[in-house]
């Protein structure tokens, strides 16, 4: 029994059911497997796991209404439900990500239905997106002085590393000892391990060269004591 009142008027006739590889009847099995896999490649390593996740919340909302449709109103029913908890900037987040997915693993194409979009849009009427609050130069430089490194140790490396190589927050737990070189006067990083796949290299030097050298041991683990001690 569905827990919507929306899935009422739903009825089999609306499932939506892919069918474009039987319209291909003279392509081999094997390159529709290669096609398919191309299609899931497209997906960012990175953020793979949260597209899926996406997906799989989809489903377990499509067998708590009893119902493997994707038709145009089971989606707009879902979003309907979502809309309950979810800001208009995360909609449309959930939107995007669903569209993928779908696409991908289903070969439905979530965008060519002609009420969804409006739907998001009117949601999205008198809100506000929050700013994230951020710190001055001056207020940065206090904070990497004076606040206690037993407490903030890790988020002032990052913010440091940030300052010069401008990394992504998931690139940071991405480095690694072999990342690293060091001279005297000059940490040299060269990151490979990023969302553009184009190798981040910068170097951080004083004044904060100093916060990153006296607590590389913490923040990189053992690997680089020991390569400290061997060099």
């Amino acid at each position: 029994m569905a827990n919507s009142s929306s899935f009422n008027n739903i009825h089999a006739d609306e499932i939506s059911m892919d069918s474009n590889l039987d319209e291909r009847p003279n392509t081999p099995d094997e390159l529709v497997e290669m096609a398919d896999s191309a299609m899931k490649d497209l997906l960012s390593s990175k953020l793979k796991g949260r597209y899926e996740q996406t997906l799989r919340e989809f489903q377990k909302w499509q067998q708590k209404n009893n119902t493997s449709s994707t038709s145009e109103r089971v989606i707009l029913s879902y979003f309907n439900e979502l809309k309950q908890t979810l800001s208009a900037g995360m909609l449309w987040s959930r939107y995007s990500m669903l569209k993928s997915t779908l696409n991908i693993y289903e070969h439905v194409d979530i965008g060519t239905y002609p009420s969804l979009a409006p739907f998001l849009k009117k949601q999205s009427k008198g809100y506000t997106p929050k700013k994230a609050k951020i710190l001055s130069e001056m207020e940065l430089r206090r904070f990497i002085d004076k606040a206690p490194d037993v407490a903030w140790l890790d988020v002032k490396v990052a913010c440091i590393l940030a300052i010069f190589g401008a990394c992504r927050s998931h690139e940071f737990t991405e480095i690694l000892t072999s990342d690293i070189t060091r001279y005297p006067d000059m940490y040299y990083f060269n990151l490979r391990n990023t969302k553009t796949l184009e190798p981040n290299n910068f170097g951080v030097v004083e004044p904060l060269l100093s916060v990153v050298k006296n607590r590389s041991t913490r923040i990189f683990g053992r690997n680089m004591q020991r390569q400290i001690a061997s060099s």
